[in-house]
């Protein structure tokens, strides 16, 4: 028996433990595929619709911090983080804002009442937790 011969064996499983530890380290490869090394930032509520007169929408969230992306026309809409370190906004027509939720909360827009003979309000809402 040759030398090669009686080393095949030990060749063979050296050969198939790289080619398995290479495939596991390999993009798509391995148990890790998947998953996320680095925390992203989630579009948690993406919404447009009007809003009448005294009329409110809301959300529930749950802690973190959020980035609040607002828009409307007329005489604007007001934010309210309910549970949150921030404060109520006066009526706004246009809003970026941030706001760290320390416990489970909502986030409430509301078109403010005219005594019921306010105009209805197109409104546009993105709201995005942060990964920081």
């Amino acid at each position: 028996m040759s030398l090669l011969t009686k080393r095949q064996p030990v060749v063979q499983l050296l050969l198939f433990l790289l080619l398995f530890f290479v495939g596991c380290q390999a993009p798509g490869g391995g148990s890790r595929s998947g998953t996320n090394i680095f925390p992203v930032d989630q579009v948690v509520v993406e919404w447009s619709d009007w809003l009448k007169d005294g009329a409110a929408v809301s959300w529930k969230l749950e802690p973190g911090t959020y980035r609040l992306e607002l828009t409307a026309n007329s005489d604007g809409v007001t934010a309210e983080w309910v549970g949150g370190g921030c404060p109520k906004t006066q009526p706004m027509r246009e809003i970026t804002m941030t706001c760290d939720m320390s416990r489970a909360g909502q986030l409430v827009i509301t078109n403010p009442t005219t005594f019921g003979l306010g105009a209805a309000v197109s409104t546009t809402v993105k709201v995005t937790k942060l990964a920081r």
